[in-house]
């Protein structure tokens, strides 16, 4: 188009050409709510700053946060339960409620949260305190397309956290816990059509959701009948 507007080609010479960019969501890990749980009670590190990435992270899978955000969350103003933080990729502002675990830890440091390391180093000791867990030991398969083939390799688990890991646990634990997607998407700053790519239930999960949506609906039904006599 640029070379189109400075008359270096002539105007009908893409007339013909077709161009497809895709673009893939490739399977990446997510914690459970019960690895989570594992990853707190984790103890015995080689030196305090083991402890400072694993309760920082821990944050960031109760909250959603970006590396951006959690690294500046001094910023961040604590009232009434909720964290009120402009979120640093948008610059927007954002309300995100304080879970009890997020509590726990805010009172473990009442001189305030301590710095976060860099986000590489980050990485680096999120990938050793995940060795320690044995469910994060276990094999995972990852493909890639790479020229137009399925590129699968497999990786063990810990191998693939990142701090980018937690935003999408937190994405698909509350998902799968019920919470609407518009409430979601509010206090991620998701796009609709970004944020289907964070939810990486599989099949059988999507499964079960359906599952207890109609045993809700098939008894919300009988409730209904039972009052209406």
């Amino acid at each position: 188009n640029y070379a189109r507007l400075k008359n270096l080609i002539p105007t009908d010479a893409m007339l013909g050409l077709k161009i497809m960019v895709t673009h893939e969501s490739p399977d990446n890990i997510y914690l459970t709510r019960k690895d989570i749980t594992d990853f707190l009670a984790l103890t015995d590190f080689e030196t305090p700053l083991y402890e400072v990435v694993r309760d920082l992270f821990v944050i960031c899978c109760l909250t959603g946060f970006r590396y951006s955000d959690i690294s500046t969350l001094q910023k961040a103003r604590f009232e009434d339960s909720f964290i009120y933080k402009t979120i640093e990729k948008t610059k927007q502002p954002g309300v995100i409620p304080i879970h009890p675990i997020v509590q726990q830890i805010l009172d473990k440091y009442p001189n305030g949260l301590p710095a976060c390391p860099p986000n590489q180093v980050f990485n680096r000791y999120l990938k050793e305190i995940g060795k320690k867990l044995p469910q994060l030991n276990t094999d995972f398969v990852k493909v890639l397309t790479r020229g137009g083939v399925p590129d699968p390799k497999t990786y063990k688990k810990y191998q693939l956290l990142q701090t980018h890991t937690a935003r999408r646990s937190f994405v698909t634990n509350e998902y799968l816990n019920g919470t609407p997607s518009i409430t979601l998407r509010k206090i991620t700053g998701h796009k609709s059509e970004e944020f289907l790519k964070y939810i990486k239930a599989d099949n059988l999960q999507h499964a079960h959701l359906m599952a207890q949506q109609w045993k809700k609906r098939k008894q919300d039904e009988d409730d209904a009948e039972a009052m209406a006599l």
